[in-house]
């Protein structure tokens, strides 16, 4: 029970626990009269904090450094191994063949690279915000379905999900 607890949704204690901390360093931040903009900056916060903590400066950019790396290798390793999860199931339903989740996950981050060394954030951050859009519109399609349209019976009262009969290619996107 634990495990599953701690394995599944669980999580959120955590996670809600790192917003809380990160909400917490953003305003102090604000609060030593640093700018909004030095406020999302994960390596002001750290070193803020940890100048706090030690008396060393050298010592105190240091663990900010060593904070921000490790965040960021976590970021990355979660990220290349969902989107070769998601290569690998798009490619496997497509040939009805898998290579091998290492050949998924070499291939994801050399895109990521290559959108890295491009100079693509700039570009996409307008597309993410966009697709973050319709996704919440989704969402909130799919909860107004399942909390009003399914116990007032104007849909069928059982959700149903049937993998075999979904498209290999969705031809509405």
């Amino acid at each position: 029970m634990l495990a599953l607890l701690f394995g599944g949704a669980g999580w959120i204690v955590f996670g809600g626990g790192k917003i809380l901390a990160g909400s917490f360093l953003a305003w102090l931040v604000l609060h030593v009269g640093g700018t909004p903009a030095d406020a999302v900056q994960p390596t002001v916060m750290y070193l803020l904090a940890f100048s706090n903590v030690t008396t060393y400066p050298m010592l105190a950019l240091v663990l900010s450094a060593c904070f921000v790396m490790v965040s960021q290798i976590k970021i990355n390793i979660t990220n290349a191994y969902a989107g070769s999860i998601a290569w690998s199931n798009f490619f496997s339903r497509l040939t009805h063949s898998h290579p091998g989740r290492v050949v998924w996950v070499l291939f994801n981050v050399t895109i990521a690279l290559v959108l890295m060394e491009e100079g693509i954030h700039q570009t996409i951050t307008f597309t993410l915000i966009a697709y973050s859009c319709i996704a919440a519109s989704w969402i909130g399609a799919l909860v107004a379905d399942l909390t009003v349209n399914k116990p007032l019976g104007f849909s069928p009262a059982h959700t149903e999900f049937r993998r075999a009969y979904l498209y290999d290619i969705n031809p509405l996107v």
